[in-house]
């Protein structure tokens, strides 16, 4: 067997490690930007390859791409999870997808797992990549995965133990071709499921299901009143977290350990100064997220809103539903902001947006900071993002 390996970045980094313990022969390509003599180039000569299985790409090459394009016409491609049928990996898995939310939902469903006395890991997406954790395969009760749509592009054969999708909305739409694909994507979760394995979902988000998985529609957790109130807006979590706990044979009450559950960083997480109310939500990079967070604000009226980052495609319409004070805009999502929403006030940095959002004046002022964007016009990442807010917050 020999395997093409497209791109850099860490899954490609972690899935060579795990062809070579596999004895497995395999090329990488890199672009011209990445090339040096220890790759081929990813050029329009990689088509003359003849010897190759299957081919891999990073999922950080759009689906859009060129090359890709031509070279899907000659090779088979597939992705990091089809290794795991591949090379007959037979640790459970459970693998969650959707739009907004999977972090928070794997971490919880992992804390809580735990809590039930499981041996689980987490991987993929904004965790390490899968192919890091291979010799741990065999040590868990399972392996919690967390996928976004560009992983999901080019799934070939695996079928996770349990699959999940969390919601459906428009969401990374300058990378793919069109709504359609992004779902499609999406859906390739189940796509390759059999009998022994468990779709879960909720209705009001796919219809028209094509799967040979047993399929669950999400139950309703019925001790919702014995759970933190701070935990009430993830109560959606909280349901698909039981509906697994059914499958798995686990007890609910298990459940109501997430009443010591600790929020991760960037969600929705709030800081009081100078008699300011700031809500630092960077993990927010969609248009849907940013309507999460604006919907646990009691008082709009006093509220500034800043977004800003890179534009997704998205349609923003629907910020204009919550009437906020003001709308503050920094970087490359000015452009379609101005278009798009009302009372809104434009900036080229988060620095000027904090600066006018902190000189407005407001009794009792809330400033939520919930971009509705990726960050990478001027970020590495959200979490970069996320500590440029706190350290304006801190110099106060």
């Amino acid at each position: 067997m020999k395997i093409l390996l497209i791109g850099k970045g860490n899954s490609i980094k972690y899935i060579k490690k795990y062809l070579k313990h596999k004895n497995v022969e395999f090329v990488h390509a890199v672009f011209e930007h990445e090339f040096d003599n220890r790759y081929l180039l990813a050029d329009e000569s990689l088509i003359n390859l003849n010897d190759i299985n299957y081919a891999i790409k990073s999922p950080g090459i759009p689906e859009t791409n060129k090359l890709y394009l031509k070279l899907k016409r000659k090779f088979i491609f597939i992705n990091e999870l089809d290794l795991l049928k591949l090379f007959n990996e037979n640790v459970k898995t459970i693998v969650v997808t959707g739009s907004n939310g999977k972090t928070t939902f794997v971490s919880m469903l992992d804390y809580l797992l735990k809590k039930a006395n499981k041996k689980t890991l987490v991987c993929g997406n904004s965790f390490s990549p899968i192919t890091k954790y291979y010799k741990k395969f065999n040590c868990l009760d399972y392996l919690l995965i967390e996928q976004s749509s560009f992983q999901l592009h080019n799934l070939s054969m695996y079928n996770p133990f349990i699959s999940l999708i969390l919601n459906l909305h428009p969401n990374h739409l300058n990378d793919s071709y069109s709504l359609n694909s992004y779902y499609e994507n999406k859906k390739n979760i189940y796509k390759y499921q059999n009998k022994n394995n468990y779709f879960i979902y909720d209705k009001k988000y796919i219809n028209n299901l094509s799967t040979n998985a047993n399929i669950i529609d999400k139950l309703t957790y019925p001790f919702l009143d014995k759970i933190n109130s701070k935990f009430h807006k993830y109560k959606l979590n909280i349901d698909y977290i039981y509906t697994i706990f059914e499958v798995l044979g686990i007890s609910e009450k298990f459940i109501l350990k997430i009443n010591d559950f600790k929020t991760l960083r960037f969600r929705e997480e709030i800081t009081f100064k100078n008699n300011i109310t700031f809500i630092n939500d960077s993990k927010s990079t969609s248009v849907q997220s940013t309507l999460f967070a604006l919907s646990h604000i009691n008082d709009l009226k006093s509220t500034i809103l800043i977004i800003g980052g890179k534009d997704k495609g998205l349609n923003l319409h629907d910020i204009n539903k919550y009437k906020v004070k003001h709308i503050i805009c920094y970087g490359e999502l000015c452009s379609k902001a101005s278009n798009q929403l009302n009372n809104v006030l434009l900036s080229d940095t988060l620095n000027e947006a904090f600066n006018i959002a902190y000189n407005i004046k407001l009794d009792k002022k809330i400033i939520l900071f919930s971009p509705a964007g990726s960050s990478y016009d001027q970020y590495d990442n959200y979490k970069k993002r996320g500590k440029h807010f706190d350290k304006l917050v801190k110099k106060l």
